[in-house]
């Protein structure tokens, strides 16, 4: 019976030893290392920041101006599954970022990859310490997005329906009034009026005025405190709903 449990017990050590070291493989190549790269959207490819990270034993420090930004740049491991490579790392707000990891080596150069739900990040070694003041050189400390969808690039156009059919008739028959809005970077966005009515008898539409705007869920908030109007987006951010004093505009992107 004693030479049974102890057997046991070896048998039980032994595959305790086989899990432990099977759990912190993916990371004996990757941990502690500064890792720069570029953030993507999955569903374009479009490249929506520059980054530099770092994981420790539990904790992923990663400076990115998009997905991450500063209220998430440190990250707490939450979830593991060693079988697939899946990593869940939450912050101290409670949000929650799941990606596969992949780490490849060939004559001694590292890649990294990480492969988001709506994102991913490639990344190589970088020459600078994370630590080190220079290495953030790029990294604006400001909180961003964490929908990808959110980060508007392109024109939107759409024309201004008014509430009384005669009005509305008359507008068409001046050939109505288009907005046009052509997003920046940095969350800015210029926006433009055209109409030949305004022309004729108003003295010309507005000049073009760029417009610093902040992202509240899928509602843009333009100028502040929403002064400037709020864009409402729609349908995985194609189309757009402007919405200024009473009045709404439909917005398509065409390019």
């Amino acid at each position: 019976m004693k030479s049974n449990v102890v057997t046991l017990a070896l048998q039980l050590f032994t595959l305790a030893s086989i899990f432990l070291s099977s759990c912190s493989q993916p990371f004996s190549d990757v941990k502690n290392k500064t890792w720069e790269g570029q953030i993507y959207r999955l569903s374009d490819n479009k490249q929506l920041t520059d980054t530099r990270l770092k994981f420790s034993n539990d904790t992923l420090f990663v400076y990115a101006n998009a997905i991450f930004g500063a209220a998430n740049d440190t990250l707490i491991q939450s979830f593991v599954n060693i079988e697939d490579s899946t990593f869940v790392y939450k912050s101290i707000n409670g949000t929650a970022y799941q990606f596969k990891l992949t780490h490849t080596s060939v004559k001694n150069i590292e890649n990294l990859y990480l492969s988001g739900d709506d994102y991913y990040i490639t990344l190589g070694i970088s020459q600078a310490n994370i630590e080190d003041v220079p290495a953030l050189d790029f990294y604006k400390n400001y909180d961003v997005p964490r929908n990808s969808l959110m980060y508007l690039d392109g024109t939107y156009k759409g024309e201004l329906e008014m509430d009384n059919q005669v009005m509305e008739l008359f507008m068409a028959d001046m050939g109505g009034i288009t907005f046009q809005f052509d997003f920046l970077d940095d969350f800015k966005v210029k926006m433009k009026v055209k109409s030949l009515a305004m022309d004729m008898f108003g003295g010309g539409a507005p000049k073009p005025e760029i417009h610093s705007y902040k992202v509240n869920g899928k509602k843009l908030i333009i100028g502040e405190n929403g002064k400037d109007g709020t864009l409402q987006v729609r349908n995985d951010g194609l189309t757009l709903v402007y919405e200024m004093d009473g009045k709404s505009v439909v917005m398509h992107k065409v390019y």
